[in-house]
């Protein structure tokens, strides 16, 4: 009886524990550690003009910058370059806080090549229901809803590590440039 009793409490106490220790393991991001991200890749007049990758960047193979439900941007291209993975990107680069432009660019047809026609974009983030969101806006485009689902650096082997946003799409309404 106090053997069963023991396996009923240890099984009980072990659960609570995986729970709990679950949630803790579930932050979610807050809005000063995206504006911290934000803010550290913003560009100056001078990198603005030149064309080398932007702050961010996603992988748009079959435009899903546009049209896929989860996001995932990488401050940098290197995450790509190591992994191969992909050949046609979206790429951001913030120039205020709550803006930026983005360009469409591919690695893999030689020689690389990256939009001249760039197009801008409103940010605006704000939490709800202890959700944190964020709406991109283009002008005369309607706007993107996104829940902004984790922040998670990724380990590169041969390269400083890379941060990564995660995104989850609400509404689709981005046109492609």
């Amino acid at each position: 009886m106090r053997n069963k009793m023991f396996i009923k409490f240890f099984k009980i106490s072990l659960t609570l524990l995986c729970v709990c220790f679950y949630s803790f393991g579930q932050v979610k991001p807050t809005r000063s550690q995206v504006f911290k991200l934000i803010k550290s890749s913003i560009l100056t007049k001078r990198e603005a003009k030149i064309m080398e990758p932007l702050n961010w960047t996603t992988c748009n193979q079959d435009s899903a910058f546009f049209k896929a439900d989860t996001i995932r941007l990488y401050n940098g291209i290197n995450y790509f370059y190591q992994i191969s993975s992909c050949c046609n990107f979206i790429e951001m680069a913030f120039y205020k806080k709550d803006a930026f432009y983005l360009r469409k660019s591919q690695i893999c047809k030689e020689p690389s090549t990256a939009d001249a026609h760039i197009d801008y974009y409103q940010l605006k983030i704000t939490k709800h229901l202890g959700e944190l969101y964020c709406a991109i806006n283009k002008s005369k485009s309607g706007v993107s809803k996104f829940v902004i689902v984790k922040i998670e650096s990724v380990k590169l082997e041969e390269r400083p590590p890379v941060d990564v946003i995660v995104l989850k799409r609400l509404k689709q309404t981005i046109s492609s440039p």
